[in-house]
């Protein structure tokens, strides 16, 4: 079949978030996409300082990082400390391509001095993140 937007192709997959296209057939044997899960609570009187830095990063990674199909933090609505962050990738490689990148690096060092560190949130200074791979 073929597709005019894609130049006459269809690629075996195509995921369009947030205006971006993302085309590839990066579902090879063995990998799969991830979907990341991290929460930070900020200590009391630290909440605005911690979401300017998780929306800082978040927008720095979908500039710069193609394999990243959307990260994108949420604030609870019952706590104001509390941000969850969720993101997917083609594949657990790219997640640690982000985890390498100096802007994570940066934001990792601000967002230590403003957490809570509490169990599954920070361990030994290191954010504790969860994954996930897609049941269907």
């Amino acid at each position: 079949m073929s597709n005019p937007v894609l130049g006459g192709q269809t690629p075996l997959f195509v995921v369009l978030y947030l205006g971006r296209l993302y085309k590839g057939d990066y579902m090879k044997e063995g990998t799969y996409m991830i979907t990341v899960v991290g929460r930070l609570t900020a200590q009391p009187g630290k909440e605005s300082a911690l979401a300017e830095i998780c929306s800082s990063l978040a927008k720095e990674t979908h500039e710069k990082e193609k394999n990243c199909l959307f990260f994108i933090p949420h604030v609870s609505t019952e706590n104001s400390a509390e941000i969850v962050i969720y993101a997917k990738y083609v594949n657990k490689e790219a997640y640690k391509v982000h985890a390498r990148t100096p802007y994570f690096q940066e934001a990792k060092q601000k967002y230590a001095k403003l957490v809570e560190e509490k169990e599954n949130e920070i361990l030994d200074g290191e954010l504790v993140v969860h994954f996930y791979k897609e049941l269907i």
